[in-house]
């Protein structure tokens, strides 16, 4: 299964670990974001009769943090107010989306 959101969040990860920074905090409609993200792209795991594994992570734990450092990644380069904008308007999505709403999401597009 391709999980771009995991293939856009390796790319962040790598030079974190190898600089052994401290992962930053998001903000709170990124945390919401992705809380909401996490819990309707586990409900559509669920109901394509797939695991967390077969979509790329170990848990919707590791979900929620890929998710996180795609927000701070992504407000280190496109700046705070975009990402949040960004966040706050996914979030709304995904509070009673769907599972074509889920997909429809390209991770790696910066509007």
């Amino acid at each position: 299964m391709k999980n771009p959101l995991a293939n856009a969040v390796a790319a962040a990860v790598i030079p974190l670990v190898a600089g052994c920074a401290d992962v930053p905090s998001v903000s709170e409609s990124c945390e919401r974001m992705c809380e909401r993200a996490t819990s309707l792209y586990g409900a559509c795991l669920a109901e394509w009769g797939v695991g967390w594994s077969s979509a790329g992570y170990d848990d919707a734990d590791a979900h929620q943090e890929s998710c996180e450092v795609w927000s701070w990644q992504t407000s280190e380069l496109h700046g705070a107010d975009t990402i949040d904008g960004i966040c706050e308007s996914r979030s709304d999505v995904f509070e009673n989306g769907t599972c074509d709403d889920y997909s429809d999401i390209d991770w790696n597009e910066v509007p």
